[in-house]
């Protein structure tokens, strides 16, 4: 495979992942939507924390940044309801 070949793999694959981030980042907005349609207070502030830390996984996971054990840590925050 020539140098060029690998390039234009290479960009394929980063644009893929740039898509899979985006639908991503769709789907938490709609899930966090209708979460705060019907959280009390207290589970608002909890949401919104959750919000913040999701949104700095984004961003480090656009950075190219190794971020699987935060998001298993987060997803299993959540999944516990804390």
């Amino acid at each position: 495979m020539k140098i060029h070949e690998s390039i234009d793999n290479l960009k394929a694959t980063l644009a893929q992942a740039n898509d899979m981030l985006k639908l991503s980042e769709k789907s938490i907005d709609l899930s966090l939507r209708a979460l705060m349609q019907r959280a009390t207070h207290e589970q608002m502030q909890t949401i919104q924390k959750q919000v913040k830390d999701i949104n700095v996984l984004i961003t480090k996971a656009k950075k190219g940044e190794n971020v699987d054990a935060e998001i298993i840590i987060i997803s299993k925050t959540i999944k516990d309801g804390r």
